[in-house]
């Protein structure tokens, strides 16, 4: 199994990646088409159990909340991932994720990689500069994405919106300082969208969100890109 962030680089050089957030979009959602697809799931994917995705990563999350994600992962097939990333800046007891590969915050001693968080220098002075940065919820899969080589990298639950995720038992409305955070998301996007053009890289909003509607990214429907 691959350990260290550099056996990764360019191992899907020219292929698409498809990024599943956590946004009330994916209600829903027939998953199984994308069996057969590049996918990368995040956090709380887990609890729609009836997909497994090719990659997973846990971003910037205490160690609580992680302990309850893994726990939702063990009992569903997102467990079954080929990898599964980890980037945090918090202690964690490391041993009780051997399985997982780890992207430092701050680079370690011998080693240059790690996740810039908030700022847009990619991962480190040798990863892609990609970053949507504020707390963007696939800010790991961007930066990875880039990293492995994707041409195309295509959102679907990225809505960037204050309205919940798919897996609330019924839509709500988060407080108004999630709306602020949103809207610092979505400017976090306009400089990835940027920055993945002149890599020559293509960055696309499948849910038919926020990011599209505003003109920040492209509407790519999953019907018509599958």
């Amino acid at each position: 199994m691959k350990k260290s962030l550099r056996d990764f680089r360019d191992m899907h050089r020219g292929k698409r990646l498809f990024v599943l957030g956590t946004g009330p979009s994916l209600r829903g959602a027939d998953l199984s088409r994308l069996k057969e697809e590049l996918t990368f799931g995040v956090n709380y994917l887990g609890q729609h159990s009836d997909f497994t995705p090719t990659y997973y990563a846990v971003s910037d999350t205490p160690e609580v909340k992680l302990r309850q994600i893994r726990a939702k992962l063990r009992a569903t097939r997102s467990e079954k991932s080929r990898y599964r990333f980890m980037g945090l800046n918090e202690h964690v007891r490391w041993r009780d994720y051997d399985t997982w590969v780890r992207i430092p915050r701050i680079a370690r001693e011998g080693e240059d990689l790690c996740l810039h968080h908030g700022v847009m220098e990619g991962l480190g002075d040798t990863f892609e500069h990609i970053h949507p940065a504020h707390d963007a919820v696939a800010e790991v899969p961007l930066q990875l994405g880039c990293w492995m080589g994707f041409q195309e990298i295509y959102l679907l639950g990225v809505d960037c919106t204050a309205q919940g995720h798919f897996y609330d038992n019924e839509p709500r409305l988060l407080p108004m300082a999630a709306n602020k955070k949103t809207r610092r998301v979505v400017e976090g996007y306009v400089q990835a969208a940027r920055l993945m053009k002149d890599l020559g890289r293509r960055l696309y909003d499948c849910s038919g969100g926020r990011l599209s509607q505003e003109g920040v990214l492209e509407y790519a429907p999953l019907e018509s890109v599958l």
